[in-house]
């Protein structure tokens, strides 16, 4: 049976978790319909698929493993499997030029008798604002701004130029772009799109609308987090993306602060959207002649004055969170002290039988 891909490749920020996550739930019920979602080969797909397909013709003995092991899973589906599925969001944002992306053609092309490449596109300020977000949660400890400097998100907002090099190297006809944003989405869900966008069976089970995989935080639990991870750095310490503790903060402020974190001014938004007004409308007039914009949110919901995080109070933010921690740590250490009762009491016991044995 010819088999084809669907690969998924963001971007960051529209619902990819949610997706994949789905993917996983119903991996059952999509294989019932001839298609396969393949997570990775020890090492999962989102993370590592667009670094395997860098490290086409290096000794990167790790990632050609990765792509063997891959391969192996594919060759592996049964005759009936007509789909596969591959979800790697990190590729829209990292492979940024056409050499790049061959990389994963060359790779994949061989495997499959057609491509089509799923992308959702989200209005920029929304996204710039959202890995604000993401990347203070992983330890980037910067003050929130729409306009970073950092040249993979800059690649990353220009829509036109994003399609047109993945057209490129895939062919207009293999791209799927869709719009992320609530209105726009069946039932205000990102999964449900998805299926639509892959064309997969209508009696996949539904889920409920809106429910959010990753939870923001607050603006006052991001001034703590900003504050916490500044004094890291003034006493000479580090707060990396990795970093265990960090993580484990940044989950407990997100709990007890849930809520809508920073977000630009209407005019901060504006300007900054005015750098991609005519790639925009290239979008639109190309990808969705119906639409009479690509994107119907206007910004009205964003705050009139600048919002800064500078000036929040911390200190009843921060008691909430320390009476959180210390809560963890004395429900860890009474669990460490049962543990310790119980093997106690075992190694009692063990000693009564010998005695008796003897």
């Amino acid at each position: 049976m010819p088999r084809q891909l669907l690969l998924h490749i963001g971007v960051p920020k529209t619902g990819t978790t949610s997706i994949q996550r789905a993917l996983s739930a119903e991996r059952a019920a999509l294989s019932r319909h001839g298609v396969c979602y393949l997570a990775g080969p020890g090492l999962p797909v989102p993370q590592f698929l667009h670094r395997a397909a860098l490290a086409h013709g290096r000794r990167d003995t790790r990632m050609a493993r990765f792509r063997h092991e891959l391969g192996r899973q594919l060759a592996a589906q049964p005759a009936d499997v007509g789909t596969v599925l591959l979800s790697a969001e990190q590729c829209s944002l990292f492979l940024r030029s056409p050499a790049e992306i061959e990389c994963l053609r060359a790779w994949l092309a061989p495997l499959f008798e057609t491509i089509r490449i799923i992308i959702y596109l989200r209005r920029q300020d929304a996204l710039a604002s959202s890995l604000y977000a993401q990347m203070l949660r992983r330890g980037v400890v910067e003050p929130p701004a729409l306009d970073t400097g950092r040249e993979e998100l800059s690649a990353l907002y220009d829509y036109a130029t994003l399609l047109e090099r993945w057209a490129a190297v895939f062919g207009r006809a293999a791209l799927v772009p869709r719009i992320f944003e609530r209105q726009s989405l069946p039932g205000g869900d990102v999964v449900q799109d998805f299926w639509q966008a892959c064309g997969l069976a209508a009696d996949l089970p539904e889920r409920r609308a809106g429910t959010d995989i990753n939870p923001s935080m607050s603006t006052q639990g991001q001034a703590l987090l900003l504050e916490v991870g500044r004094m890291l750095q003034a006493q000479g310490g580090t707060t990396p993306v990795r970093d265990a503790a960090w993580t484990r903060l940044a989950a407990m402020v997100t709990e007890l602060y849930p809520g809508r974190g920073w977000q630009p001014s209407r005019t901060e938004a504006a300007s900054f959207m005015a750098r991609y007004e005519a790639g925009n409308e290239a979008v639109r007039g190309t990808w969705f002649p119906d639409r009479s914009r690509l994107f119907n949110a206007d910004g009205a919901d964003l705050p009139e004055a600048p919002v800064s995080l500078e000036n929040l109070p911390t200190l009843e933010t921060a008691s909430s969170v320390l009476m959180r921690a210390l809560r963890d740590l004395i429900a860890a250490e009474a669990a460490i002290e049962g543990d310790s009762e119980v093997k106690r009491n075992s190694r009692r016991l063990q000693r009564m039988q010998r005695e008796r044995s003897a």
